[in-house]
């Protein structure tokens, strides 16, 4: 990690949020020193308001010494910059000398954003939001930097090796007015429909926010919304498919692909040849053809289907039946071209079917665990921590926006206007419960007798 509390020495006093094990550990992470009481060598004390006023030993000392005293909020903050804050808006007290009384500086109005909407991005059609509500964006900055941050993610849980390939998508949206707020959430197997829960947090976008940022981090072990952040991959986690917008200009300017499976055995009567996909297959399989495009790792896809699970191979071209093992060929034609109708020069083996009881293993999550039904106390202390880190750095924000205004006057006196400090903007507040829609498909019975051949069609629905 960044090492920006080097040559600092810190020490702690008090009742704080986190322990002094825990504390002391994060300051050494980041290149600091710990002390446990208050000596020559230690340049902040990190305490309370109340062991200020009550004149505690410790904090005693510092102000005897001129040890700049901080909240705990300080060291969030840094850790959310990634850099050495200045200790100017955390002071709890410092020794000043008796000068007259000045006049305060006039207080400036607290900025308020607009909120605005995407104009690209579709709702998840399975919430029942479509044409009444409309995916939340927001203007960020850190310093120089300015993005869009569009609150719309979209994860994969892809292990091949276990056979593992689900979904799970979230949205932030809100009405026409603006005035009310959804968080939805949509998951499941990929192929199958899923199921959605939709989170009403009324009037409130800060508590919508929230849930948001924690279930993100829950499923991805990551932090949502950080400007020019580096998403990073956990073991057992959700992948974030982050959405490129000149890829996705160029996608829809050339259109889709038409995708089409070799028949290479007689079915139903059916020739021998080149069949097209029915048409949601068809849509769901240059969907996850997209995906490796932008993302190469995803090359291998698990699909659902009511009945059957296939092994696509998009780097291969082979897509498998996982219950009869059978194997086709499958191409797509680029749009505007034309299949040759020739057939494939090799036609693939079948393989091992596989046991039912191994392909309904454990990609399969247990009832409730997917809805967030089931809560992690770790999450709640990751989320509260990310949230008050980030809260901590929106006040040192304003905060220097603040002083921004009294540097003209302060160049006339000779002064140096502090550095702005970067930090990324957050919402915190309160976190409402769950209140859920469910709308789980109901369980289809699969019938006594398939046609060995059905598998021919890959994907019945998109997910």
């Amino acid at each position: 990690g960044v090492k920006f509390f080097k040559d600092l020495t810190f020490a702690l006093s008090g009742t704080l949020s986190r322990t002094q094990k825990e504390y002391e550990e994060l300051i050494k992470k980041h290149g600091g020193g710990f002390a446990t009481s208050v000596t020559g060598a230690v340049n902040c004390l990190v305490t309370t308001p109340d062991e200020v006023k009550t004149k505690s030993a410790k904090a005693t000392k510092a102000l005897a010494n001129g040890i700049p005293i901080v909240n705990e909020g300080f060291l969030g903050a840094c850790v959310a910059a990634k850099k050495l804050l200045p200790f100017d808006a955390f002071l709890i007290s410092r020794k000043r000398p008796a000068t007259k009384a000045a006049k305060p500086p006039a207080k400036r109005a607290k900025k308020v954003y607009p909120i605005i909407t995407s104009p690209t991005v579709p709702v998840i059609e399975k919430s029942h939001l479509t044409g009444k509500a409309f995916v939340v964006q927001e203007e960020i900055s850190k310093g120089y930097m300015k993005s869009t941050l569009t609150w719309d993610a979209e994860l994969i849980l892809h292990d091949p090796a276990l056979h593992k390939d689900k979904y799970y998508n979230m949205q932030l949206v809100t009405n026409a007015a603006k005035n009310l707020f959804w968080v939805i959430k949509h998951w499941g197997k990929t192929g199958m429909p899923g199921a959605v829960l939709v989170d009403n947090f009324e009037n409130s976008l800060p508590l919508a926010k929230k849930a948001f940022r924690k279930q993100f981090r829950r499923r991805t072990g990551n932090t949502w919304g950080l400007l020019a952040g580096t998403f990073e991959e956990c073991d057992g986690k959700y992948k974030f498919l982050q959405k490129d917008e000149e890829v996705a200009e160029r996608v829809k300017a050339e259109g889709d692909g038409k995708w089409e499976y070799y028949l290479h055995n007689k079915v139903d009567g059916k020739k021998i040849g080149w069949y097209p996909y029915e048409e949601s297959a068809a849509k769901s399989t240059e969907k996850y053809w997209r995906q490796f495009e932008r993302f190469p790792q995803l090359s291998v896809r698990f699909v659902k289907s009511d009945y059957f699970k296939y092994n696509i191979n998009f780097t291969e071209m082979i897509q498998t039946n996982t219950k009869s093992g059978t194997r086709r060929v499958i191409r797509r034609i680029a749009p505007g071209e034309v299949g040759s109708r020739e057939p494939p020069a090799v036609i693939p083996d079948p393989v091992k079917p596989e046991d039912a009881a191994e392909e309904s293993g454990d990609d399969e999550a247990p009832d409730g665990s997917d809805d967030g039904s089931e809560e992690d106390p770790d999450d709640d202390e990751a989320a509260a921590d990310e949230e008050a880190m980030a809260e901590e750095a929106e006040a040192l924000e304003e905060e220097e926006e603040a002083k921004e205004g009294e540097a003209a006057d302060a160049a006339e006196g000779g002064r140096k206007a502090p550095d702005a400090a970067e930090a990324p903007a957050a919402a915190g507040g309160r976190e409402a419960p769950d209140v859920a829609e469910a709308d789980a498909p109901a369980p289809r019975a699969a019938p006594e007798a398939v046609e060995a051949e059905a598998e021919t069609l890959p994907a019945r629905t998109a997910d």
